[in-house]
């Protein structure tokens, strides 16, 4: 069987002769860097926070999730769990003081 990686052996031990086919495996891992850079100031916000009872930053979820290397998804469970400050006008906003893992003046974020 030539241009494939499967092997027929016939085992001279087994009734009949039956025929095996061996294959080959192989796998591949791949890695994958992303760098994710936002420039809409109109998604931060300099807004109050009643839980921190001061003026803070505050942004968009979506841009939460940028600034703290979290899924948007991990903020609104944050949000729902109460371990974030929001608050909720005709959207959420998120306290970026509040966010696990946010360092403040961060334009971008990494993921692996």
């Amino acid at each position: 069987m030539q241009g494939t990686d499967s092997r027929l052996i016939v085992d001279p031990n087994c009734e009949g002769n039956k025929k095996f086919v061996m294959t080959q495996k192989t796998e591949f891992e791949i890695e994958v860097n992303e760098t994710v850079t936002y420039s809409r100031r109109s998604e931060r916000f300099e807004n109050f926070c009643p839980t921190c009872r001061c003026m803070t930053e505050m942004a968009t979820p979506q841009v939460g999730a940028i600034l703290a290397d979290l899924t948007e998804r991990e903020i609104y469970r944050l949000v729902e769990t109460g371990e974030v400050h929001f608050v909720e006008t005709d959207r959420v906003l998120v306290c970026l003081n509040s966010l696990p893992g946010y360092q403040k003046n961060e334009g971008s974020a990494e993921r692996s």
